[in-house]
């Protein structure tokens, strides 16, 4: 029987007593000739890795790399998947298929040799070292690593809850951009999307949205797609004449951009305005701010004013030695930075030296995160634009064309390093079935 960390019910003082479904329940990965021997295994400290982001992904393939982790690792995930945001705008435009950027966390922990518990956390209990799992059970640990990523802001407006769909998490809106896609709505005249933030992630995803459609209807009406924004500029961080250099593209692309848009309620049938603009929208979207799993809210972690994990330079949580976090959840104190990709993937790396050394007793190394990088930002056709610094780089050569093979060749090379889903062959756990209605690379 492979080991896996205790389960038990919670504490009588935080949930009345649940009737238990059987231990194996949980346990999906791993195999008997990657587990190190039991009796080893109850001796070494247990490592709790809660979400498949990429930090989580790539210190995976670390262990997988090395024959195995320095002692018994359980990853806890709601999923058997995990998507690669970096290439959604690409996925979202049509040009990688469903399985192309989803890392498969069944395949990748069996490499690793590391347990997985296919489940939710809904909180903490770090007195008793134990995560709490939605199932009314927990696992124990004696070093916790936090990788669950943000959400998108859920605006407090009239309608929103009901007519509009978060990028994040990336899950919920997959499926429902595909069913949009494949609905009734693209087959009307002309049918509307909205989508609410202007920043490059915003910019990226009506880019991406507008090519779709424009594909989807090549003989017909145009679909119309509308980035909203409530500052007078898209992309405020960047360099004003990038910006409008930017907005110039975003128009050309078809897209409508409305500017200084101070949005008041939400319908069935599109966005308010405060002006009294109604903007018509099949499908409403926002891309606009982050936001931390609300459970953090109890755990009595140490957080920073919007909610994330204040860490400190060795990713620890700066409350609680034997907590970690990396990509989205965590924020920086000794340097703090966006919300950003790249981050979490240059952690993976430093995270398992970090691991490797708490439990030798080694020094423990610091993540020193750079003061910029190239973003590469999706043009929706197969375009992309580098900025450094707030500027261009590189220039729009060949219209784009030169800096789009680059971030597919960097986004690709990432996702064959940590394994993509094959949904030519599903498993018998079903953990590389297509969800129905996803979009199929073109």
């Amino acid at each position: 029987m492979q080991w896996l960390p205790k389960v038990r019910p919670f504490a009588a003082r935080l949930r009345p007593p649940v009737e238990r479904r059987p231990a194996e329940r949980a346990v999906v990965g791993g195999s008997a000739h990657g587990i190190l021997a039991r009796s080893a295994l109850m001796a070494a400290p247990h490592i709790l890795l809660v979400g498949g982001g990429h930090a989580h992904a790539l210190l995976l393939h670390h262990w997988a790399a090395k024959g195995g982790p320095p002692g018994p690792v359980t990853l806890v995930s709601p999923e058997d998947h995990s998507p690669y945001s970096g290439m959604l705008p690409g996925y979202v435009a049509g040009h990688y298929g469903f399985g192309a950027f989803h890392v498969d966390l069944v395949g990748l922990t069996e490499r690793a040799r590391v347990q997985r518990v296919r489940d939710r956390v809904v909180g903490l209990d770090l007195p008793g070292r134990q995560v709490l799992l939605a199932d009314g059970g927990a696992l124990s640990f004696d070093w916790l690593s936090l990788d669950t990523g943000s959400t998108s802001g859920l605006l407090p407006l009239p309608g929103a809850a009901v007519h509009t769909m978060p990028v994040k998490p990336l899950q919920p809106f997959l499926t429902r951009l595909s069913s949009f896609l494949r609905g009734p709505a693209v087959a009307d005249p002309a049918p509307s999307v909205v989508v609410l933030g202007g920043g490059l992630g915003g910019i990226e995803l009506a880019l991406a949205l507008q090519h779709r459609l424009d594909e989807l209807r090549p003989q017909g009406t145009k679909g119309r797609v509308t980035l909203v924004e409530r500052q007078p500029t898209l992309a405020p961080q960047l360099d004003a004449k990038v910006a409008r250099k930017l907005a110039r593209w975003v128009q050309a692309a078809g897209v409508e951009i409305r500017t200084c848009a101070d949005v008041v309620a939400f319908t069935a049938r599109g966005v308010e305005l405060r002006d009294g603009t109604f903007l018509a929208s099949d499908f409403t979207l926002t891309a606009v701010g982050a936001r931390p799993a609300p459970w953090l809210q109890q755990t009595g972690l140490a957080l920073d004013p919007g909610g994330f994990v204040r860490v400190d330079s060795h990713l620890t949580s700066v409350s609680h030695d034997r907590v970690l976090a990396v990509g989205d959840v965590a924020h920086m104190d000794a340097s703090p930075r966006e919300k950003a990709g790249v981050f979490a993937v240059r952690q993976g790396p430093v995270l398992a030296a970090i691991l490797e050394a708490r439990l030798r007793g080694r020094p423990v190394p610091a993540f020193e995160p750079q003061a910029d990088y190239l973003r590469l930002v999706s043009l929706g056709a197969k375009r992309a634009l580098g900025l450094k610094y707030g500027r261009v780089v590189g220039g729009l050569g060949l219209g784009g064309a030169i800096m789009w093979r680059l971030k597919d060749r960097i986004d690709r090379r990432f996702m064959a390093t940590v394994g993509t889903v094959d949904v030519r062959s599903p498993s018998k756990e079903g953990h590389a079935k297509v969800p129905p209605g996803s979009v199929r690379e073109g």
